[in-house]
C-alpha cells in the first residue's frame, strides 16, 4: 500500500512541474509579444511623425508659393509639433526638405516634401492645378521615392 501512495505523489509532482514549465512559457511568449507591439508601436508613431512633419512643409512651401511664384523651394526647414512649450515634454522641431518647385506661373506647377525622424522618411508628391485666385490641387500623394520633382541642391 505504501508503495502506491509514493508514486501517486510522483504524479502529482510531475503534473505540477509541467503545468508550471507551461505556465512560464505562457509567461515568456506573452512577454515577447508586449515588447514586439510596443516596438511595433513606436515605429509607427515615428513613421506618423515623419508624416506630419512632411505635411506641414508642404503646408508651408504652398503659403510661401501662394505669396510670391518665384518661390522657387529648395530648401529645409524646421518644423515644430508636439504638446506642451518649446523645449517641453512631447514638443520637438525637425527638419523637413522642399525640393525645388516645378513648372512656372500660375498653372501646373509641382512640389515635393520629404521629412525623416529615426530613420523613418515620408515623401509627398503635389501636383499643383492652380495658385491664384485659390490654389488648386490636382494630387497630393505620399510616394516612396520623389519622381515629379528634381532634387534640392542642398
Amino acid at each position: 500500500m505504501m508503495l502506491n501512495t509514493v508514486r501517486k505523489g510522483y504524479a502529482f509532482l510531475i503534473t505540477i512541474l509541467v503545468i508550471g514549465i507551461a505556465a512560464a512559457m505562457m509567461s515568456v511568449v506573452l512577454l515577447l509579444s508586449g515588447i514586439d507591439a510596443q516596438k511595433n508601436a513606436r515605429y509607427l508613431e515615428k513613421s506618423m511623425q515623419s508624416m506630419a512633419a512632411a505635411w506641414s512643409c508642404a503646408e508651408s512651401a504652398l503659403l510661401s508659393l501662394r505669396n510670391d511664384w518665384d518661390y522657387d523651394g529648395d530648401e529645409t526647414i524646421n518644423v515644430s509639433f508636439g504638446y506642451g512649450y518649446p523645449g517641453g515634454i512631447g514638443y520637438t522641431t525637425t527638419p523637413c526638405t522642399i525640393y525645388p518647385i516645378g513648372g512656372y506661373g500660375n498653372d501646373d506647377r509641382s512640389l515635393c516634401t520629404h521629412a525623416t525622424i529615426d530613420g523613418r522618411t515620408r515623401y509627398l508628391e503635389i501636383g499643383i492645378q492652380r495658385i491664384k485666385p485659390d490654389i488648386s490641387i490636382d494630387s497630393w500623394e505620399e510616394a516612396t521615392s520623389v519622381t515629379l520633382c528634381t532634387s534640392p541642391t542642398l
